[in-house]
């Protein structure tokens, strides 16, 4: 996730151009992207609290850019309820991988 929001980022400077007054957007897509970067390594791990901080972080963005479209509402929540129910299934099995 954190490569496909630095990858948006990238095409929207390289769509529209980059202006003086774009460097607040940039500094928060890069911040985005580099906290699903290093927490994607620590779920890797099977890390709970790594878990928790990508769901916290992904309901956060979704009610932090609003429901203004359906498809913006869409695209914000469908990451909010994959963490939840990966987060979800990960704690009802105790922390115990698949392998057994």
């Amino acid at each position: 996730m954190g490569l496909g929001v630095l990858a948006a980022v990238l095409f929207l400077i390289a769509v529209f151009g980059f202006h003086p007054a774009d460097w607040e957007f940039l500094v928060i897509g890069v911040g985005l992207a580099s906290a699903f970067s290093v927490l994607g390594f620590f779920i890797w791990r099977q890390q709970t609290w790594a878990m928790l901080a990508a769901l916290a972080l992904s309901v956060a963005i979704r009610f932090m850019l609003g429901n203004k479209t359906l498809m913006l509402d869409v695209t914000l929540a469908g990451p909010a309820v994959l963490f939840a129910v990966l987060t979800g299934l990960y704690l009802s099995s105790s922390g115990r991988s698949a392998r057994g």
